[in-house]
């Protein structure tokens, strides 16, 4: 029984801790102990630190810290590189074929990028603190019961985000929601439907904000809030079709204290967040807690460039005012996407993910030091978050508002206003907010779930964007083969290990 530990993902059995910042809070420095278990662990506020320092652990390795960075960047990949607006570069054909294989839409159950471990580690150590945090109230009178609720709240919301990305991702997937703490318990788990994934992210979104358990304060970088709550539940129902709530989700950030910096660019030099901070996975580019995004993008020794533009987003760069000519064959982009100022990204040797790697408006970031945050969700998205749901809410006929948000969100790239015919259907005017979104979010993770839930009412959208970014004389191939018309494809497969380790689980259909 005890090689089962290992079938849903790795489980930890010990309360494991680790040894990084969690922002706005003491530093946790511990080192790990190997006899740790319920009993003897969860005595003081330290330990609930402790613990929670390490649920915040496993986000950090999700969304680009330098862990295995051969399958790294988990988060940013998985909702990007098998969409439309970039494709693999020689970096990833060297050491990450995995990604090549999602780029090109060969999806298989050996790929890395199907490894569901680390989702289901932060889910374990989610599950320990909410089952035994509560306890040290007792033991420790100086851990009020206002501090436990309000960690408790941050432990259910990064459950929530574990599940909502499994679902998301796999489609299908065990629901577990007890902690592991012997290797007598059954772990020979089934999967659960997509429908009971989304309904338990409801439920542990409800679970943090009605109680009050997560605080209003923006200060705490890195850590969730009641706006990070918000805004998670603002695309969970869009994905769900709840429109109108998701609208009214996203209305509850949009009342917050967040403001849109007057340069984009700000948003990602800065290592500290800033006033469109809604909640990201924090690094201090300090003893080891450093952000692998700065190294991508680029081809300067010490860095590894993974991708490149694809045709659909250069296309869609020019048409929408990002970019101004200098001379026939260059381009200076002035707005956003890969930007520098004097600088020419249409370079095969200089096609750099600006976002990530430049340090200011000329300089690269020191890649083996660097901080650069995650943005999980800023205010922009959440914006057009809004503006898609209000859209569908409506049927399109709520443009006024729509395009408020829209242009709100070009004018602070310096791009020019946009506009809406009065005739345009929903699906045009949900053309227009895509498009704004693959721009304003490039390289963040979110385009291959924006097509998704595009999908919904015009089941041939996805492939019909996706294929674009292939040759055309390959495109009739690629669509017979990878079936993108079937939303079933949608989803990735549960890796073969899985499969061979717990006999409860089924592999998912489209890929027997």
């Amino acid at each position: 029984m005890k090689n089962k530990i290992s079938k849903i993902a790795a489980f930890m059995l010990a309360f494991v801790t680790f040894t990084f910042v969690l922002p706005a809070c003491e530093v946790i420095d511990q080192e790990p102990e190997s006899e740790l278990t319920p009993a003897t662990f969860w005595k003081k506020e330290d330990d609930a630190l402790a613990a929670l320092s390490g649920v915040y652990g496993e986000l950090k390795w999700l969304s680009g810290s330098w862990g295995d960075w051969r399958n790294g960047l988990f988060l940013m990949n998985m909702g990007d590189i098998r969409a439309d607006m970039i494709k693999y570069s020689w970096g990833s054909q060297c050491c990450m074929v995995g990604l090549v294989d999602l780029s090109q839409q060969v999806v298989s159950p050996d790929n890395a990028y199907t490894e569901w471990a680390h989702f289901y580690s932060l889910i374990n150590r989610a599950n320990n603190f909410i089952a035994f945090a509560p306890q040290i109230s007792a033991a420790a009178p100086n851990y009020t019961e206002t501090e436990m609720k309000a960690m408790l709240g941050e432990a259910y919301f990064l459950r929530a985000f574990a599940y909502f990305n499994i679902a998301k991702w796999w489609k299908d997937a065990p629901l577990i929601l007890e902690p592991v703490t012997s290797d007598q318990q059954e772990l020979n788990v089934p999967k659960n439907t997509h429908e009971e994934l989304l309904n338990q992210v409801e439920k542990d979104l409800e679970m943090a904000l009605t109680t009050g358990y997560l605080q209003n304060t923006v200060s705490m970088k890195g850590r969730a809030t009641k706006y990070a709550a918000y805004a998670m539940q603002t695309e969970v129902f869009l994905w769900r079709g709840k429109y109108q709530q998701a609208a009214d989700a996203a209305a509850k950030v949009l009342a917050g204290p967040f403001t849109l910096p007057a340069n984009y660019w700000e948003s990602f030099w800065g290592g500290t967040g800033t006033s469109e901070t809604i909640f990201e996975v924090f690094f201090t580019g300090q003893n080891g807690d450093y952000s692998f995004m700065s190294k991508v993008g680029s081809w300067e020794p010490g860095f590894i460039q993974l991708y490149d533009r694809a045709e659909p987003f250069t296309n869609l760069v020019k048409a929408s005012g990002d970019w101004e000519q200098e001379g026939q064959t260059t381009y200076n982009y002035t707005g956003r996407g890969y930007h520098g100022y004097g600088q020419k990204y249409w370079w095969w040797a200089d096609s750099r993910v600006w976002k990530w790697s430049g340090r200011n408006d000329t300089d690269l970031k020191a890649a083996e030091t660097d901080h650069t945050e995650y943005p999980v969700y800023r205010l922009a998205d959440v914006m057009l978050m809004r503006a898609e749901a209000l859209n569908r809410a409506s049927n399109g006929g709520n443009q006024q508002e729509v395009i408020q948000l829209i242009n709100a969100v070009r004018a602070r790239a310096k791009v020019p206003a946009k506009s809406i015919d009065a005739s345009a259907t929903m699906f045009e005017v949900e053309n227009i907010i895509m498009d704004e979104r693959a721009i304003e979010l490039s390289v963040e993770g979110k385009r291959w779930f924006d097509l998704i839930r595009a999908s919904k009412g015009r089941p041939t959208y996805l492939a019909d964007k996706v294929l674009m970014k292939y040759p055309a004389n390959q495109r009739a191939e690629i669509r017979s083969r990878t079936r993108l018309d079937n939303p079933e494809s949608w989803y990735v497969p549960i890796n073969r290990r899985e499969l061979q380790l717990n006999p409860a689980l089924v592999q998912n259909p489209f890929y027997n």
